[in-house]
């Protein structure tokens, strides 16, 4: 996923130019590499002119070009649903994870969050400059880590807290 689409703007011409789209060619011709490329930017204007060389957009394909101006509250919860949805096996629910979540009255819904951390993590990541997938998925990764590192089994705000405030 090429997230912020618009920062290989700067790649215009000359050697830097050459090089990026010589390594596009080279991934795209891998004939044992299934690659599903997606480009988010703010508005196909903002795409970059490397991205429409004929053999790169062949590549990835006009339908895998995405508008994306950044979430609001709304869109900002139903990315973060959705992406746990996806990562978190919810069907059949692992009997231990059933479990955890009686003990604690959280929810599976927003696991591996707490309910409140849950909530601030959406209400700050629907805030630019931070209301980018990318940036979601790296506080998300980042916030696991740090919650993992201190034998927890949630990220609960005290973590949420110190990933967001970057300490």
């Amino acid at each position: 996923m090429v997230d912020e689409a618009e920062r290989l703007r700067e790649i215009r011409r000359g050697d830097p130019y050459n090089l990026w789209l010589e390594a596009l060619r080279e991934i795209f011709r891998r004939p044992t590499l299934g690659l599903l490329m997606f480009v988010i930017a703010e508005g196909r204007d903002d795409i970059p002119e490397l991205l429409y060389e004929e053999e790169v957009m062949s590549s990835i394909g006009s339908n895998n070009v995405w508008e994306s101006a950044g979430f609001g509250g709304d869109s900002a919860g139903s990315f973060l649903r959705d992406l746990l949805t996806h990562v978190i096996q919810r069907e059949p629910c692992p009997p231990c994870l059933t479990t955890l979540l009686g003990e604690s009255n959280e929810s599976l819904e927003t696991y591996p969050l707490t309910a409140d951390a849950f909530d601030e993590f959406v209400a700050y990541h629907s805030r630019p400059p931070a209301n980018r997938p990318r940036e979601m998925l790296n506080n998300l990764e980042a916030a696991a880590r740090r919650a993992i590192s201190r034998n927890k089994r949630f990220i609960d705000m005290p973590v949420l807290q110190e990933i967001l405030e970057g300490v």
